[in-house]
């Protein structure tokens, strides 16, 4: 009999699945993963609200000490005190056997941990459980680092430390330079320097501060190489000699300052252009600021002074314009010298820094008397004491003069008579087509000068006579007046000569006059309102020049036989002619041309007549 087959028993069927199918399965994986996963949040909202309800995770670091499990209380008084530490302790830079400190504070740096410490009981409290699960977790097999926040507070407190330190340790490179001595180029050769690496000396000082470590840095220099060698010197060296034998002016209003070439060799020197690149060859040295520093302070320079003016009886009787504070600019005017003797010319103007009063002219009249319009400038070099007495007296009785709006200006008028009782001297005059003796020799100056005044104002000229003979007062130049030709004089002889304009404008003029005996110059100047005409004035042409006659002698019996003194110089005759042009601010031009013919003039002496033992004769009333 067949033994019966062993039944095989059917496969328990899942409560859950009760399939057996295989995706099936990957979804029980799945769920029993998840329930796992909310064990673990389950789990760490525990600890969450009992263990680190107020402390910090594990493997927390806070500038590399370890902060974890600690209260966050703890945690803000470490960091209190460690930072408290450090700024007693301060940082120490040093180099070699010198050493520098200071606390943070005082390089306005701070060290800032409140950010962080907010930001690990913020994770720790008030995160959200859930979302940060995995960041949690992570904490307990990785190490998480915090830093204090470093600041710079005042960062200029900071650049002044280091600029202390690097003053102190620093080796300036030096660039190749040139200069003159004794007449010959030398040639300085360049030399390397060395520097602190500030980029370096930052980092590492932050990177201490951020372990909240007192910094101890070892200052480490760098080398740095000169921009300027001697083969970059070397082809200036020609153009260096041209510069050292030049004689040069420079110029501001009447200010006219002469170097010779023993003092400009001196200040030329080289120096690097930065925007260029080039090296270049300039007066713009140490040497040259200097110098001219020192002549600024020698009557050049002069705070700013404000107006007076005191009116009594048709005549101003005290005025003082307003004046511009100036200062020389030293450097502004050697980078301009050396723009001139790079163009080939030897003159400059000087640069100055203004500073404007507190009253101004025009704030002091209810004349229109606001600015200067027009200056006459001339030299009187070589008058005898009796001329120059004149000159003075007569531009004495000018000063101060107001000539109205639309109102013709007469100089014979002004000074009024020419006497000894007025205060003139006999000197001598031209009369009757010669040269003799008379009263008020040397008026002639200032009426020469306010011709130029008005020449240069753009007032229209209505009489104006020139000098028979050509006199070399009115040719001599200087500051204000550099054009030392003939044709623009103007003399006087009242009745018949006068010297006369037409104030054409809608203010009144003020004449000023300053007489200058140690520099032997008068200047005249014309105040008003400028209506905005402008002037410009041609130089005078010179032609059919002729020689002068022989020398004339006049005895003075009161000096001993062998006396000699010029008292005037010799000048050949020539014809002459210059032009004006006027434009108004309506557009309108005006032109006019002014000739002169010069007879031939000859020089004249002082001889003396008197012989030893005769008596003095008495002088003449």
């Amino acid at each position: 009999m067949a033994e019966p087959e062993e039944q095989t028993a059917p496969p328990q069927k899942s409560i859950l699945f009760p399939t057996e199918k295989p995706w099936l399965k990957l979804a029980q994986a799945a769920l029993y993963t998840v329930a796992c996963l909310i064990l673990v949040v389950g789990i760490l909202a525990l600890i969450d609200t009992t263990v680190y309800a107020n402390r910090a995770y594990p493997n927390t670091y806070f500038a590399g000490m370890p902060i974890a499990n600690k209260s966050f209380s703890e945690i803000q008084k470490i960091l209190q005190d460690k930072i408290a530490t450090l700024e007693q302790e301060g940082l120490t830079y040093t180099y070699e056997n010198q050493t520098w400190q200071a606390a943070p504070s005082e390089l306005g740096l701070t060290l800032d941990y409140q950010p962080w410490t907010a930001e690990i009981e913020y994770f720790a409290t008030d995160s959200d459980p859930i979302e940060n699960t995995f960041s949690k977790l992570r904490l307990f097999l990785y190490r998480q680092e915090f830093k204090p926040d470093l600041k710079v507070q005042n960062a200029e407190l900071y650049e002044e430390f280091l600029t202390a330190l690097a003053a102190d340790v620093d080796i300036p490179e030096t660039d190749a330079s040139l200069k003159i001595e004794n007449g010959e180029v030398v040639i300085t050769p360049s030399q390397p320097g060395k520097r602190i690496n500030r980029g370096e000396l930052i980092a590492e000082t932050n990177a201490q501060l951020n372990e909240l470590r007192a910094p101890r840095v070892e200052v480490r220099l760098q080398e740095v190489q000169p921009r300027v060698t001697a083969a970059d010197v070397e082809p200036l060296q020609e153009q260096a000699r041209t510069w050292s034998q030049q004689t040069v002016h420079l110029r501001y209003d009447l200010h006219d300052w002469e170097i010779k070439p023993d003092e400009l060799s001196t200040w030329i020197s080289t120096a690097y252009d930065p925007e260029t690149g080039n090296v270049i060859l300039t007066t713009n040295s140490e040497t040259g600021v200097a110098a001219l520093q020192e002549r600024g302070k020698n009557g050049f320079n002069q705070p700013p002074r404000d107006a007076v003016f005191e009116f009594n009886d048709g005549k101003v009787v005290r005025f003082e314009p307003s004046i511009d504070g100036i200062t020389i600019d030293a450097q502004q005017t050697l980078l301009q010298l050396d723009a001139a003797l790079q163009a080939g010319e030897k003159t400059t103007e000087i640069a100055v820094m203004i500073q404007e009063p507190e009253v101004k002219t025009e704030e002091v009249n209810d004349l229109g008397i606001r600015e200067r319009i027009g200056r006459g400038v001339s030299y009187f070099n070589g008058s005898s004491w009796a001329r120059m007495h004149n000159i003075q007296t007569a531009a004495a009785k000018l000063n101060g003069t107001i000539v109205p709006p639309h109102t013709e200006f007469s100089y014979n008028d002004t000074l009024g008579d020419v006497t000894t009782a007025t205060g003139y001297v006999v000197g001598l005059i031209i009369s009757q087509g010669r040269t003799q003796e008379g009263v008020g020799g040397g008026v002639c100056q200032p009426s020469t000068t306010m011709f130029r005044a008005a020449l240069d104002a753009g007032f229209p000229i209505t009489e104006r006579y020139a000098h028979a003979y050509r006199v070399h007062y009115y040719e001599e130049g200087g500051p204000g007046y550099e054009h030392a030709k003939p044709g623009m004089d103007a003399t006087v002889y009242a009745p018949s000569k006068d010297l006369t304009f037409l104030n054409d404008t809608d203010y009144s003029i003020l004449i000023l006059t300053h007489y200058e005996q140690e520099s032997y110059r008068l200047t005249i100047d014309l105040y008003g309102t400028s209506d905005g005409r402008t002037v410009a004035i041609t130089e005078p042409k010179v032609y059919n020049v002729t020689k002068a006659p022989a020398p004339e002698y006049y005895d003075v019996p009161d000096k001993p036989v062998g006396y000699i003194k010029q008292i005037d110089w010799a000048a050949g005759g020539a014809d002459t002619e210059f032009s004006r042009t006027v434009t108004y601010p309506d557009g309108t031009v005006k032109e006019e041309t002014w000739t002169s013919h010069y007879k031939p003039w000859s020089a004249k002496y002082e001889r003396g007549t008197m012989v030893e033992g005769e008596p003095v004769p008495a002088p003449t009333q």
